[in-house]
Order: C-alpha cells, then structure tokens, then sequence
C-alpha cells in the first residue's frame, strides 16, 4: 500500500494523471440498495493528522532526490564541457572545401504548355504509353538515425542559486512576427575580437559554460515542443535568439547558435577564416548550392557561406552529447502566429466558373524564403498549415463530394492547372526555389513543381489515392493510382499502375502525359 502511495504522489507532483497500476483497484463489494443504508466511517482525527503527516514526508524525500538528481546532471554536464574545451584547443585543421551539389539545370519551358483539348477526347488505346520510371535517390538519403530528445528534457531545471533573482528578466524575441518571452538568467553576450583563431573559440566555450545555459536552454526547448518546431525551424530559432543577444554580431550570433545546438543534441563543427565564424551542418536530405566538407560520411554543408569560400579551418571534434542529424522534413505544421492572409482563385471548368479565397499565414511564407534548397520529397511530404488545410478542405471537399474519383482527380487538376500564373523560378528570382503550399498561395507565380506538390496533397487530403511525384529533367509532374482501372498514358510502381497526371499541362485530363516526355525516364518521389 505504502508503495502505491508513493507512486501515486510522485505522479500528483508532476502534474501528471496517477497511472493506473498506481490506482487501488475497485472493491467488488456491490452498492447499497435503496432498502439498505449506507454505513457512514466515523472520521478519525488521528488517522488523518498521520495522512497528511506521510503525504508532507513523501514530499520532501521527493523534492530531495529531484534536487540530488539535478545536481547530478549539471556535473555531469558540466564535466563533458570541460573536456570538450580541451579538445577545442587542439583539433583543428585546414580544409579545402567541394563545390556545392547542382540542381537540375534543364531549361524549362517560358510558358505554360496548353493541351489540344480534341485529341484529349479522342485518346485511343495504341496511343497509350508506358512510362519506364526508376527510384529517386539522394546522395545522402543512405544515412539514417534516430533523433533522440537531448538527456535535459529529463530534468525540470530551476535557475542557479547565483541567477535565480535575475531569471524573472524576459529576453523578447521576434521570430518571424512571432513574440517569444524567454525567462533570461544571465546576460549572454560574450564579446570577441575581430581577428579569429582556435584560442578565440575556446575562450569563448570557457566562457558561455560560465552561464547558466542550461536553465535557459530548457524553456527555449518548451517553445520548440509548443511551436512543433522541425529540426531547421528550431536551427532558425537559435539563430533567432542568439541574434538578439549579440546585437545582430555576426560572429557571436554563429557562436552561440552552434554551441546550443550541441547542448541540443545536434551534430554541428565550428569553423573560420581570417574575420568570419560558419557553422557546418550535415543534413538527412541533401542541400544544393551550399559548399560543403566531408567527415565520416556525412556531407557538412557551410551555412551563411559567401561565394568565395573556398577553405576554412574547422575544428573536428564531436561533442559527446550530439548526435542528431539535422532533418528538412516538416511532418508537423509549423505553428507561428495567427495571421492570416487569402488568395482569391477562380477558373473555369466545363462551362462552370468556380472562384473561392484559400487562407494561408504570411508568416510561414516568411519563414520559407530562405529554407534550403533540398531534394522534392521534402517539399512533397510537408503539412502545411491548419490555415490553409481547413481553408483547401472548406472549399474543395464539397465540391468533389458526389463525384467519381476519376472525375474529382480531373477537376482537382483543372484546379491546379488554371488557377495559378506560370513562370519559372529564374524568371521570378534568378535562382531556383521550390514552394510549401503556402507559398504557392502567396506568390504571383509558379511552375511545375509547385503545381505538382499542391495537386498531390489534395489528392491525397480529399481522395485518399495514392499519388508519386514524376522528376523529370526539367519537368517535375505526377500520377495517381485509382481504385478502378482507367487507360491512359501510366507508369507502373510497386507493382500498381499509376495514371500521369500533369497540373501544368492546361487542360490535359488523368492519363495525358506532354509529348515530349512521353519517352523519358522519371525518378520516381515517394510521397509516403
């Protein structure tokens, strides 16, 4: 009984439900009927003063061991740091660096291809083509890991004894119109001089584990669960913080960034030349355009890096603790603020015009700007908001409600094709940038892969079919799998037929591939 007692006010003290092995089990014995009279306990002063008695010891033996188990871990903690130091005094080296990944360079089409709507209908069946297809590949898409939440989440923190009065001072963040208050215990900025060596970021690691880091390193990580923060969003955040706290110095704002990210688990190296900080990063996906270093397998891309690096001294050391990857992936909807902004749409399709506004968060479109240019699968599989999700469903849903799945794919990709300007990504930025669906919302224009990562997520969100992305050189389009069996131009894919279907090819329907890569062979994205 005492050991149930226990467990059960260890779980009332976090805050969390008693679980039910630590629940007294029912008794058996049945309810009074209406003839027979409950039996009422008389109270016993005694028996309640010894309750409470043990429930107040139970407390305290508690707040004891969380206490020892706190200072345990911060000299732990504390240990790793002062070894690492060491190791920064020492471990570094000259390196030359490899040229960025390229994109696919093909030239694609200055406007948006239009079907002959007659030779659509008309489609015979010795005109169908089966289109040969091969699985995507990334050059990093090999490595796999597990990300494993860094070992302070296990410890609910309290300030240090030195700081505990100045941890009430909120440091007030922006990140992407986003307020963020962090409880600030100590004042963080650690000056540096302009000329950089090793000995300039050892100083500086000797003196941020001065800092009670820890303590603040825990509510920035609340912010991340509260936010559903992927991997790159919570990067952008540290860089978000670490700004405000320099003042917007470059080299401190990099600094701090990646010592947090150590303390966060992640894998990262530190680097300079003559008067610049890079902070290294390896990712899951691979990132075009970024210069890049190779250690243990695993492609480290330079971030912030101006053109003309070349070469850089970087420090080679792990830290202990780190051991996550960075990941592009957005499998949750990132949640920032609640602005909302609207994209009036309107085609026309079979002598009915359709018109609708779609929500989205100009915030997320902020954030996006600058998000790396990465393999489609990762743009393929991001959710996107609960704006723009609720507001897509709203308007699209019932319209497709009653109609075959053929019809409602056709429809979905009348949508696509004719809602939307096309221009390529050269034309409107001078470099390529694939869109989240939000920012295919926002932008003026957009082109092939836009269209085919918007299609895909409303064909799967409103349908349930199973779509692939088609990437072919300069072209990326899609197809879907039905339910019945339609012809059509078509690819085959894990042994099921999967029907092209092109959002930018205006007016073609479900089985129409373009003619001029009717006899090319895509990679194939798994959405999955």
């Amino acid at each position: 009984m005492r050991k149930i007692f226990l467990v059960g006010l260890v779980w009332s003290l976090l805050g969390l439900a008693t679980p039910a092995y630590a629940q007294e089990k029912p008794s058996r014995k049945k309810a009074p009927t209406k003839k027979e009279k409950p039996v009422v306990q008389p109270s016993n002063p005694s028996k309640d003063a010894d309750f409470e008695k043990e429930k107040r010891k139970q407390a305290d033996e508690f707040g004891q061991l969380k206490t020892q188990q706190e200072k345990v871990f911060r000299q732990y903690r504390r240990s790793l740091d002062e070894a690492f130091l060491e190791t920064l005094r020492k471990n570094w080296r000259n390196y030359a660096a490899s040229a960025g990944f390229k994109s696919d360079s093909t030239v694609k089409p200055n406007r948006q291809p239009v079907a002959d709507e007659q030779a659509i209908i008309t489609t015979k069946p010795q005109d169908i083509s089966q289109i040969p297809n091969r699985p995507f590949r990334s050059p990093d898409s090999a490595f796999t890991n597990k990300s494993t939440l860094p070992s302070i989440v296990r410890y609910n923190l309290t300030p240090s004894e030195e700081t505990a009065a100045e941890a009430q001072n909120n440091l007030n963040v922006s990140y992407f119109d986003t307020p963020i208050a962090l409880p600030y215990p100590q004042d963080m900025r650690i000056n540096i001089p302009a000329y950089l060596n090793e000995r300039v970021v050892a100083d500086y690691w000797q003196n941020i584990i001065q800092k009670d880091y820890l303590y603040f390193l825990q509510q920035i990580l609340k912010y991340r669960v509260q936010m559903q923060l992927n991997d790159w969003a919570y990067y952008q955040l540290l860089r978000s913080i670490a700004y405000k706290i320099s003042n917007g110095e470059a080299n401190q704002t990099r600094l701090f960034t990646w010592f947090m990210l150590l303390q966060s688990g992640y894998k990262a190296k530190i680097a300079y030349n003559e008067n610049q900080i890079f902070i290294l990063l390896p990712t899951k996906s691979k990132i075009y355009r970024n210069t890049y270093y190779k250690f243990d397998n695993l492609n480290y891309y330079v971030m912030d890096a101006p053109g003309g690096v070349v070469s850089l001294n970087i420090f080679t050391q792990d830290y202990p603790e780190a051991q996550n990857i960075i990941s592009l992936d957005i499998l949750k909807d990132v949640r920032l603020n609640d602005k909302i902004a609207y994209r009036s749409l309107g085609f026309a399709y079979k002598g009915k015009e359709y018109a609708f506004s779609v929500a989205y968060n100009p915030s997320f479109v902020e954030f996006s700007k600058d998000y790396p240019l990465t393999d489609p699968y990762i743009f393929f599989r991001a959710e996107p908001g609960e704006f723009t999700r609720k507001s897509l469903i709203d308007n699209l849903k019932p319209i497709v409600a009653d109609m075959s799945e053929l019809s409602a794919v056709n429809f979905l990709l009348a949508f696509v094709q004719k809602s939307f300007a096309y221009q390529t990504d050269q034309e409107q930025f001078g470099r390529e940038k694939t869109f989240f669906i939000e920012e295919t919302l926002h932008y003026m224009y957009s082109d092939c892969e836009d269209r085919a990562i918007l299609f895909a997520y409303l064909v799967g969100e409103l349908l349930g079919l199973p779509v692939i992305g088609l990437d072919y050189p300069g072209h990326i389009a899609t197809a879907v799998s039905f339910k019945q069996d339609y012809t059509g131009d078509f690819t085959m894919f894990n042994q099921q037929k999967y029907l092209i279907c092109d959002p930018t090819y205006i007016g073609a329907a479900v089985g129409n591939a373009m003619s001029n890569y009717v006899n090319l062979t895509p990679e194939v994205i798994v959405l999955e």
